[in-house]
């Protein structure tokens, strides 16, 4: 998969996306809102959002209200289920995003020497839930505009 803007900060393992020039901390406020997939197109958009407030994104100069992730060509979408003992903001609150490769069992985040082509995102929820993503590419949108400007 490609990384059309943006990485994901710690290489392998992470909670903040760099890109656009702005840091994107996807657990401390932000929330998924959303997770759409087209068949047809073959494209799957996942968005989160963040609360009116001070520099919820963890970068001072980030005031979007949000962002969205573009997977184009999915080849693989998998979820798993959430604890049922989850509360429903578990479920909406990331706690880790992972570049895990096809076909490792153990360690299968961990860094196999070159940078290689074909790995997969996992989205790892405060649930238990698991959302793995592979595609051709991937890009970062940022979701500017009103609904009560973030930043403050």
């Amino acid at each position: 998969m490609k990384l059309e803007n943006f990485i994901l900060e710690g290489g392998f393992t992470g909670t903040t996306l760099f890109g656009l020039g702005r840091h994107w901390d996807l657990h401390s406020f932000a929330e998924t809102r959303s997770l759409r997939f087209e068949p047809r197109a073959r494209t799957l958009a996942m968005e989160w959002t963040v609360p009116v407030m001070v520099n919820p994104w963890g970068s001072s100069g980030n005031r979007a209200r949000g962002c969205r992730l573009v997977f184009e060509n999915v080849v693989t979408l998998r979820m798993t289920e959430s604890d049922p003992a989850a509360s429903v903001a578990d479920d909406a609150t990331i706690a880790d995003v992972s570049r895990i490769f096809p076909g490792e069992a153990v360690y299968s985040w961990m860094e196999k020497g070159a940078e290689p082509e074909r790995f997969r995102l996992r989205f790892r929820f405060q649930s238990g839930r698991k959302i793995e993503v592979e595609s051709e590419r991937a890009r970062l949108e940022p979701i500017e505009g009103s609904e009560g400007e973030t930043g403050a």
